[in-house]
């Protein structure tokens, strides 16, 4: 067992779960009443459940909390990473889609912008750092 792979790395995961569940559900709740927040925090709930039990049996949910072993650790992070490079295809995409129709989405456009610059900002960092 990892310092990684710690009951108490768990429990602060799970924490963080919890947390950020209680946050979505507030913000639900402000923005668009009692019966959509309560629908989210269960939906949320169910996922912390599948994730802090499911890590037990399965490696591909093991791997999604990252939390295990060198090997665990690097299947998040690869995972994390093609998630990363797919997701800033995809917000390109939806961008240069709205300027051929004639009406540049900001919230896409920022988005990009927000994706490239912590993209660059990582990249110096762990250069730096390696």
């Amino acid at each position: 067992m990892t310092t990684q792979d710690s009951p108490t790395a768990r429990r602060v995961q799970l924490a963080g779960m919890l947390a950020l569940t209680a946050i979505a559900v507030v913000a639900t709740w402000i923005g668009l009443g009692a019966s959509e927040a309560l629908f989210m925090g269960a939906v949320l709930v169910a996922f912390t459940v599948f994730v802090t039990l499911g890590r037990r049996r399965s490696d591909a949910i093991r791997a999604m909390s990252g939390i295990g072993d060198e090997r665990t650790q690097m299947l998040s992070l690869r995972a994390g990473a093609f998630t990363a490079y797919a997701l800033s295809l995809v917000i390109a995409g939806w961008w240069l889609v709205s300027v051929a129709q004639g009406e540049p989405n900001e919230t896409i456009s920022a988005l990009g912008a927000i994706f490239a610059v912590v993209w660059v900002g990582a990249t110096v960092f762990y250069a730096r750092r390696h």
